[in-house]
C-alpha cells in the first residue's frame, strides 16, 4: 500500500516536517499491523514560497500489482532531497523495482488536478497505460506547443479532457486524447477512474454537457466508451429518420478513410429539401444509418428503454457495437447483421451543423473492432410522423385521446367526450420524431388541407418512456367533419428555417369521419 503523511515518521527521512511538507510512503499491512517499507519522496519545501512539494491525491494512485505510484510534485527530482523544486506541479510515476522516478510530459504552469490512475492491466495485474486529467494542449510527444503552433497539440482548444501514455514511462513516451469535451468550463475538475482497459472509464464532469442532457451544468458521472479500433473501413454511411425511413443527406466534407475525424473546417449544412428528403437529423430524433456491409456481428435488440427510469435510457454499446455523434454516445435500440443498419437516438443536446459519426463493430469472434465514419447535418427539427409502415404512405400512429382513460384508435369524429363525458372538439395524440426542442406555437399540423396552429396545438414534447420519440397532441376543429381517409403533415418553422415532414404524395394517412 502506499500513504501520504506530514510526519517525521520513525526510520524515515522527513527532516522538514516542521513546515508541513508531506511525504509519500510505501508500507505493507498484515491484517492488523502496518510496517513501513520505505519513504518514497524526499522533497524540501522551498522558503521562497513555502509550498507543499508533493500532490497525492485520493483515490487509487497504485497500480493493483504494486509495482507503480503515480503522483504530483513540485521536485524536479521528487528523491534529492532539495529545495530545487519547480513552480507548478508535474506528474511522476514511481517505479518500486528500482527506485526512480520518470516524468510525464512536460511540467507547465495552472494546469487542473491530474489525478492520474492506471489502466491496461495484463495477466499478472502490470498496468500498460496512465490515464489522466488535464487543460494543457499537450502534443503526442507530451510537449507543449508555443500559441503560435497551438494546432499541433492535441487539446487547442485548452478544454479539461482526459489524457492517455503508454508505460513502462519514458522520455518517448507518447500521448493521446481520450475525450472530446468542447470548450467549456468544467466546475469541480474532470475526475478519472479507469477500468482494467481503457476501454471502459468513468469521469466526473461539472458544468458540461456532451450530448445527454445536463441543463443545470451540474457535477454529472459519465460512462467514457474507447473501442480499440484494429482496422477501419472506407465503406458509406447513409442515414434516415427512425419514424418513416426518410433519406436525408450526407453532410460535407466526405469521410476519407484514415483521416481525422475533425473536419477542418467544418462547413454547416444549408437546407435545400428535396420532396420526400429531410434535412438532417435532429437532437434527440430516432434515427437510421445504413451501409452495404454488416453492421453488427449478428441482430440484437434493446428493451426496456425509459427516461424515467433512474438507469441509462438506452444502452450505448450492444451486441459490440458503438455509435457516437461529435464525441457523444447514442443510445442503440437496433442492431443489424442482415438489414446492414442501426436505429439510434441522436444524443439530445447534441450541436447543430455538421454531425461527426462513428461507429464501432467489435466482433468477438473475429478479434477485430472496425470503425466506420460518416457525417450527417444536425439541425434544430426534423420531423417525422411514425407510421404503420415504418415507411412511406401507411397509417398514422395516432388515437383519440380526448378522454385519456380511453384512447381509441382511428376512424375519429371531429367531437368526442372528455374525461366528464363533455363532448369537446376530439384531441389527437401524434407519435413523431425530431421535435423535442420544438414549441407549440412554432408548429403547424395539417390534415387532409386544413392547418391547425395556436392554442389547437395542445402539447408538444418527448415521450419519456420510449426514448426518442415525441408526441403532438392537437385539436380537430369542426371543418373537418367528413374529410375521410387524408394525410397527416407536420411543419415546424425555427431559426427562420421551415421544414416538414413527408410530402402528401409520401404522408401518413388517417381518417375523419
Amino acid at each position: 500500500m502506499s500513504f501520504y503523511s506530514s510526519a517525521n515518521l520513525a526510520g524515515a527521512n522527513n527532516d522538514d516536517s516542521s513546515g508541513g511538507n508531506a511525504e509519500i510512503y510505501l508500507a505493507s499491512y498484515s491484517g492488523s499491523a502496518m510496517t513501513i517499507i520505505r519513504q518514497v519522496t524526499r522533497t524540501k519545501v522551498d522558503p521562497a514560497n513555502g509550498r507543499n512539494v508533493n500532490a497525492f491525491s485520493p483515490g487509487r494512485r497504485m497500480s493493483r500489482d504494486g509495482s507503480m505510484i503515480a503522483f504530483e510534485s513540485l521536485a524536479n527530482d521528487p528523491k534529492a532531497n532539495a529545495t530545487t523544486n519547480g513552480t507548478s506541479l508535474a506528474l511522476f510515476v514511481y517505479t518500486v523495482a528500482t527506485d526512480t522516478f520518470t516524468q510525464i510530459g512536460t511540467r507547465a504552469q495552472n494546469d487542473i488536478n491530474r489525478l492520474p490512475v492506471f489502466t491496461d492491466y495484463n495477466a499478472s495485474l502490470v498496468p500498460g497505460s496512465l490515464i489522466f486529467a488535464s487543460f494543457l494542449n499537450i502534443r503526442p510527444d507530451g510537449t507543449i506547443p508555443p500559441d503560435a503552433q497551438v494546432l499541433e497539440g492535441l487539446n487547442p482548444q485548452r478544454s479539461a479532457q482526459v489524457f492517455l501514455t503508454t508505460l513502462p514511462a519514458s522520455s518517448s513516451s507518447t500521448f493521446v486524447r481520450l475525450t472530446n469535451i468542447p470548450f467549456q468550463a468544467s466546475f469541480g475538475g474532470t475526475r478519472p477512474v479507469a477500468s482494467d482497459s481503457r476501454k471502459r472509464a468513468a469521469i466526473s464532469l461539472g458544468g458540461v454537457d456532451l450530448g445527454g442532457g445536463n441543463a443545470d451544468f451540474s457535477i454529472e458521472l459519465y460512462y467514457m466508451l474507447t473501442p480499440i479500433v484494429t482496422a477501419e473501413s472506407a465503406t458509406a454511411l447513409s442515414f434516415f429518420t427512425g419514424a418513416s425511413n426518410m433519406p436525408v443527406p450526407n453532410a460535407t466534407p466526405t469521410p476519407t478513410p484514415g483521416a481525422s475525424p475533425t473536419p477542418t473546417p467544418s462547413p454547416t449544412p444549408v437546407p435545400s429539401p428535396a420532396p420526400g428528403t429531410g434535412i438532417g437529423l435532429a437532437p434527440g430524433e430516432l434515427s437510421i444509418v445504413r451501409s452495404t456491409i454488416a453492421l453488427a456481428p449478428s441482430d440484437a435488440t434493446a428493451s426496456g428503454a425509459s427516461e424515467t427510469l433512474r438507469s441509462p435510457a438506452l444502452p450505448i454499446e450492444l451486441n459490440g457495437v458503438s455509435l457516437s455523434v461529435n464525441g457523444a454516445a447514442a443510445g442503440l435500440y437496433f442492431v443489424g447483421n442482415t438489414s446492414k443498419q442501426i436505429n439510434f437516438v441522436m444524443p439530445i443536446t447534441i450541436g447543430l451543423g455538421v454531425g461527426r459519426v462513428a461507429v464501432n463493430i467489435l466482433d468477438a469472434g473475429a478479434g477485430s473492432d472496425t470503425i466506420l465514419r460518416g457525417f450527417v447535418p444536425i439541425v434544430v427539427s426534423q420531423p417525422d410522423i411514425f407510421t404503420t409502415t415504418n415507411d412511406e404512405g401507411g397509417r398514422a400512429i395516432a388515437f383519440n385521446v380526448t378522454n385519456p382513460a380511453a384512447r381509441t384508435p382511428e376512424p375519429f369524429n371531429v367531437t368526442s367526450p372528455d374525461a366528464s363525458g363533455n363532448n369537446v372538439p376530439t384531441v389527437i395524440e401524434l407519435s413523431v420524431t425530431g421535435v423535442r426542442s420544438v414549441l407549440p406555437a412554432e408548429m403547424t399540423v395539417t390534415v387532409g388541407t386544413t392547418a391547425i396552429t395556436g392554442g389547437d396545438i395542445v402539447f408538444v414534447g418527448p415521450n419519456r418512456e420510449a426514448p426518442g420519440m415525441d408526441i403532438i397532441n392537437f385539436r380537430l376543429p369542426a371543418s373537418l367533419a367528413g374529410a375521410g381517409d387524408v394525410p397527416v403533415i407536420v411543419t415546424v418553422n425555427k431559426n427562420v428555417v421551415s421544414v416538414s415532414s413527408r410530402p402528401p404524395s409520401s404522408a401518413a394517412h388517417i381518417t375523419i369521419n
